[in-house]
């Protein structure tokens, strides 16, 4: 039932998500930052000189929340420190501790799934170009980075499990709560015309469920791990559909049709858009 990953006693799917996420790094400094990332932290990485740094898109509390971390529990910088935003990992910072510290022995008693209300009118959302900003430290941590990616694009997330602490949700599924109505269509309409060619998972049909039993969790979770990333890199394009879609139809449409009238029409504009980008990208994974 269990593993031994450096003499920590995981459960085998555990080993198998934290080998995933760390695979391709070469370093152990570059291990720390991808397990920073898979949390939930957003963190930009300087292509001139290799720096990382603590975007400044992230939740106020999570710079906060990071810095202790780094610190270790006797405030020694046990992983590193933050200084003016950038991230410095120290040379003898272990990967594996850090991957313990923030997926496997955290306090349930913190986790908050609610982040907003579920009262996600059209014309509210047609107006925000970021999502409401959750803190790291509340969300589960095998689904925050998906959390944090989807409302980079615009959408607002009002609760979130990772399906993996039964002792407190008393159930066995994944959950991405997305604000209705209008986040959870633009939600929809990213899953079903992207990510869902690229990084297929066995959602439920509005893309808000993912049922655990029987199924690879590491598969399934660094999966989702992948589709964050691809949509936080991209969110920049992401937005701008959004406001193309959104803002070619008036704010007096809105208020005199109904909501299958609006999801029709926003689909229309939305949809050619949002293929686009993914041929566009799609030529570009090729040329590389």
């Amino acid at each position: 039932m269990a593993a031994s990953l450096w003499g920590i006693k995981l459960l085998k799917w555990e080993e198998r998500f934290f080998n995933s996420v760390v695979s391709d790094k070469p370093t152990e400094e570059e291990k720390c930052i991808s397990i920073l990332k898979a949390r939930g932290f957003l963190i930009e990485c300087s292509r001139l000189d290799n720096s990382c740094y603590v975007s400044d898109n992230s939740c106020p509390g999570d710079k906060k929340y990071l810095e202790e971390i780094l610190k270790g529990s006797a405030g020694d910088c046990q992983f590193g420190e933050i200084k003016n935003s950038t991230i410095y990992i120290n040379e003898d910072a272990e990967a594996w501790e850090l991957f313990r510290i923030l997926f496997i022995d955290i306090d349930l008693s913190i986790i908050d799934a609610t982040s907003c209300s579920s009262n996600d009118t059209w014309s509210s959302f047609r107006n925000r170009i970021h999502g409401f900003k959750f803190p790291v430290k509340l969300m589960e941590p095998y689904v925050a980075r998906y959390i944090k990616a989807v409302s980079a694009c615009g959408c607002n997330t009002e609760s979130c499990c990772d399906g993996n602490h039964v002792e407190k949700h008393r159930n066995k599924r994944m959950v991405v709560g997305v604000g209705y109505p209008a986040s959870r269509f633009w939600h929809n309409l990213i899953c079903e015309n992207i990510t869902d060619k690229l990084f297929p998972l066995p959602w439920t049909g509005d893309h808000t469920k993912i049922v655990l039993n029987n199924v690879d969790r590491a598969e399934i979770y660094y999966t989702l791990n992948c589709a964050a990333d691809w949509l936080y890199k991209n969110r920049f394009e992401l937005q701008e559909i959004k406001r193309k879609s959104l803002h070619r139809i008036t704010k007096d449409y809105y208020r005199r049709h109904n909501l299958p009238e609006i999801e029709k029409r926003v689909e229309e504009y939305a949809v050619p858009l949002m293929t686009a980008l993914f041929q566009e990208k799609e030529e570009e994974d090729v040329r590389v």
